[in-house]
This record gives C-alpha cells, structure tokens and sequence, in this order.
C-alpha cells in the first residue's frame, strides 16, 4: 500500500454502525499522520440504499475512508503500491 511506502500511520475508526440508525449506513473516518506529523482525515460511508453490498457496509465505509486519508497525505490519487511499481 501506498501508506507503507511514504511511511504514513492510519488510525482507522468505526463511527456509525449500520444497525445504529435508521438509514442503515455505516460511517467510518480515518487520519493519516505522515513522518513530518502532518495529519490529514478521510470519510467513508456505505449504505445498502445507495446500491452497497449490505452484507459489507463496514467494510466498504472502513475501505473507502483509509483510501481517501492516504490518498489526501501522499498527494498520489491511487492507494496501491503495485499501482505504481513502474514509477517508484
């Protein structure tokens, strides 16, 4: 991942669970910390209404928030490392 690469840290938190409201969506949010301590946030959610796998809300939301952290604090708008293997 392109995390490891740039050494970046990812604390990833569960918000909101799908069973917890009453539009079943599941809100998850992570912070990138990169090595200069810079912190950068990302927001994920899923939701069955809006056409996500209902049996993997979690997981969608949890995917979709650390992409976005690492992506805002690598400045690289791809999240895998074999994505980029030709130019690192």
């Amino acid at each position: 991942m392109i995390a490891e690469r740039y050494d970046i840290a990812v604390q990833a938190d569960v918000i909101e669970f799908p069973w917890e409201n009453e539009d079943n969506r599941a809100v998850a949010k992570a912070i990138a910390t990169t090595d200069d301590g810079k912190e950068y946030s990302g927001w994920g959610t899923a939701s069955a209404g809006d056409g996500d796998m209902a049996d993997q809300l979690i997981e969608l939301a949890e995917t979709r928030e650390l992409k976005r952290a690492v992506s805002w604090s690598s400045g690289v708008g791809i999240v895998s490392y074999h994505e980029m293997a030709d130019e690192l």
